[in-house]
């Protein structure tokens, strides 16, 4: 196993996302393949589309990885599904059958247990595009103040298991999944990706996007969620194209 090495442990920061990124231009010292980051606390993790995360404090995964690949860039938001099905994979190590909500969040029950941002500080270089994918688990946490407030209620292991396990742990059996799916997405398995995908798919949980609610059916050969709107038509959402700079799906 190659994914998880080298390896950044810190206390606290305010987003290991951020931390990853510095690390992947640094000049001295940039951050390989695979590179890690995590955290115990982070005081600004963030969501997709800028919504905030509560990342707790030394009870979760917390952990952004490096990926740098010479494959087209247009491709880069494939990573999400690669993230979403390695933390399946990882929980199903726990015992744990986990479902995959379009685009990248993981679900138990239909509560939120996980969720994935990709970001590209850097489109292109010379040797190929730098994207950091960051992942949250909710692990050891036992209860959430404010879980009424959410369409998909937040959840842990723990919490749905009633058993401790070790973030570290957990951290470095995503990394090795996620290794295992990149290279198969590296080297042209897109189609087997989204064909596991729909397998582990959470049919039937409600999705909203830019005010419209409807219910995830399927999803497409180009990562599209299908989705069954309120009058009962279908329509398909894709994930936000990368754009120049700092961006996110």
């Amino acid at each position: 196993m190659t994914y998880g090495k080298p390896y950044r442990r810190l206390e606290e920061c305010e987003s290991t996302n951020d931390i990853a990124a510095q690390w992947a231009v640094d000049a001295a010292d940039p951050a390989v393949d695979g590179a890690l980051v995590t955290a115990d606390l982070q005081t600004k993790g963030r969501g997709r589309r800028g919504r905030s995360w509560d990342s707790g404090s030394g009870d979760n995964v917390i952990m952004s990885m490096v990926l740098r690949d010479k494959t087209a860039a247009d491709t880069v938001w494939q990573i999400g599904f690669v993230c979403a099905l390695a933390i399946s994979d990882a929980l199903l190590e726990h015992g744990v059958d986990a479902r995959i909500k379009w685009p990248n969040d993981v679900l138990i029950d239909g509560k939120k247990v996980a969720g994935v941002l990709v970001e590209v500080p850097v489109q292109s270089r010379d040797d190929g595009w730098i994207a950091i994918a960051g992942v949250g688990v909710n692990v050891n946490r036992a209860g959430f103040t404010d879980a009424a407030q959410f369409l998909m209620p937040p959840t842990s292991l723990f919490l749905e298991t009633g058993s401790t396990i070790s973030p570290g742990e957990l951290a470095d059996q995503i990394a090795h999944f996620v290794e295992s799916w990149e290279k198969r997405r590296r080297n042209g398995e897109w189609l087997a990706i989204v064909e596991e995908v729909r397998a582990r798919l959470a049919v039937g949980v409600p999705l909203t996007r830019g005010g419209v609610t409807g219910l995830l059916r399927d999803i497409g050969a180009e990562g599209q969620a299908v989705v069954e709107l309120n009058c009962g038509t279908f329509s398909q959402w894709h994930t936000v194209d990368y754009e120049a700079g700092s961006n996110s799906v």
